[in-house]
This record gives C-alpha cells, structure tokens and sequence, in this order.
C-alpha cells in the first residue's frame, strides 16, 4: 500500500490511459479529457502524456501486457460521467465521488453539471498532487474533501461539509473495490445505507473473483494482479456475479445493470477489446 505522505500509484496510471486516449482519433476516442496529462507527475509518465509517438508505443506494450485495459478504464469513467449527466437532468442534486483520484468528472462535464455539488473524497496525498494541478481552474461546484478511508468515517466528512441527505445523490466508486478488504467493503456498503435515501444511485467496478483465487483462465488477468501487487497495491476482493444482486440487497440496493465487455462494447459501438474480468454495476437504493 502506498505510504501516508505518497499519493496513489495507479492514480497517476489512469491519468495516464486518459492522457493517452486523447491521441486517438476523435471517431475512435472513448473519453475526452483534455486535462488528463496535467496530472502526470512520474517524469516518464509525463514524456509519454506528452509525445504521440511514445504513447502510441506505451499502448502497444500495455495491450500486450493487460489486453483491453485501456478501453476499460477510459470506458468506466465514460459511463459514470454518463449516467451523472443522464441524472442531472432527471434532477439530480449531488454527486459523491469515493477514491476520485486524478480522474475529473467535474471538468469533463462541467455544463451539464454546473447546478450540481459534486464531493470528491480521496486519501490527503493525492488530494495534495490534485489541488495543485487544478488551483486556477478548479469548477466552482467541486468540494475536495480529504479522507484515509481506512480510519475514518467518510460520511461524518460528507455531513461536516455542507452533504444533504435528502437531495437526490449519485455515488460514484470507481477503481477502488478491488484494494479493499472484505470487512472493509462490507463497513463502506453499510454506511452508504445508513446515509442512502430511497433512488439513491451507485455506480462502482469489481474484479471477478475468479481473479483472485486463480481459478480464472484468462492468464492476462493473473499478470495484472501480479503486477499491481508488485506496485504494492495488491487486489483483495471480488465478486461472482450470480451473487452480486444478494449481495447489494444485504445494503438496501437493487441492482439495476451489471455491466460486462458486451454490454459495455454495445453501449457505445465500439469494437475495441475490453477486460473481461472486471464488471461495472449501476445499482439504486430502495425503501426499507
């Protein structure tokens, strides 16, 4: 795990797949971000955030070494910048952000989501890289909320800063499952449905457990596990899908999509390899 004081290694990573996306052609680019390099701080990482021709051969080598990753990742921000702008126009009030990263919704849809208060909660390091990047540009409806997930209570920061329980809210929880614990996913489920009102949305990603305890047979998804936990950021937990609807009713949500490559890859037309051992769920929080 990184260290108290060291923002997020794959943090900076995804920067980097986005930053990369930006090369390709407009017909062919899952997600716009034009501000995803400004994030780069590992000197190579911004050489390659930089040149057309060494993020060409980092994608190269990276689609050899995790095939479908990077239209993966670039897709599952897509998807929840999507559904967000899909909500706000349905009046949606809030957006909470759990372990945002380097990634920023806010700014890639800063008009469709200007009259809504977007919270984003990440560990102090990285929000320390982040407000730096974004000092002159920050959109005025974003509140950056600083939080160790491990120790402390990520709703008792929400309500000290200015959460309203009964606006219609969406939690965004992207790229983090997969770090966490079993107990520690099951506390996080569990404040969320302390705090959720009815038609409360989420929307997180989850490896197939499969993954984890090697039974999978897809060996490119056993080199990424490797390969994060030599980062020091090894993955602890996933989900079989034929329990994941169990799962979420435990916490009060009724599952509303469980996304796989197909459905992703029919979703926005597209015929780029995805990983098939990561899933997204969009789920909804219902009366008790």
């Amino acid at each position: 795990m990184k260290g108290t004081s060291e923002h997020s290694r794959t943090a900076e990573g995804m920067a980097l797949l986005r930053a990369i996306e930006q090369f390709r052609h407009e017909s062919d680019r899952i997600l716009d971000d034009p501000h995803a390099a400004d994030f780069l701080h590992h000197p190579v990482a911004k050489s390659i955030g930089k040149s057309r021709l060494l993020a060409s051969l980092y994608s190269l080598w990276f689609s050899q070494f995790a095939p479908g990753a990077q239209a993966t990742l670039v897709t599952r921000a897509r998807l929840a910048d999507d559904l967000a702008s899909e909500l706000a126009q349905r009046g949606l009030k809030q957006i909470v952000i759990l372990g945002a990263g380097f990634d920023l919704m806010a700014a890639r849809r800063r008009y469709e989501l200007q009259d809504v208060a977007i919270f984003e909660m990440d560990h102090p390091a990285t929000q320390a890289i982040k407000r730096g990047v974004i000092s002159d540009w920050a959109p005025g409806n974003l509140m950056m909320i600083p939080v160790n997930f491990e120790h402390e209570d990520f709703t008792e920061k929400l309500f000290e800063h200015g959460f309203d329980p009964d606006a219609k809210t969406l939690f965004s929880w992207l790229g983090v499952t997969y770090y966490l614990t079993q107990p520690a996913i099951e506390k996080t489920f569990g404040l969320l449905a302390g705090i959720c009102k009815p038609d409360t949305h989420l929307v997180f990603d989850y490896l197939l457990a499969s993954v984890l305890d090697g039974t999978i047979q897809e060996k490119a998804a056993l080199r990424h596990a490797r390969f994060v936990a030599r980062l020091g950021e090894p993955w602890f937990w996933g989900m079989s899908p034929d329990q994941l609807s169990a799962f979420l009713s435990r916490f009060n949500f009724r599952l509303v999509t469980d996304y796989d490559a197909v459905k992703l890859r029919n979703l926005y037309r597209h015929e780029r390899p995805l990983m098939d051992y990561v899933r997204i769920a969009h789920c909804v929080s219902q009366s008790l």
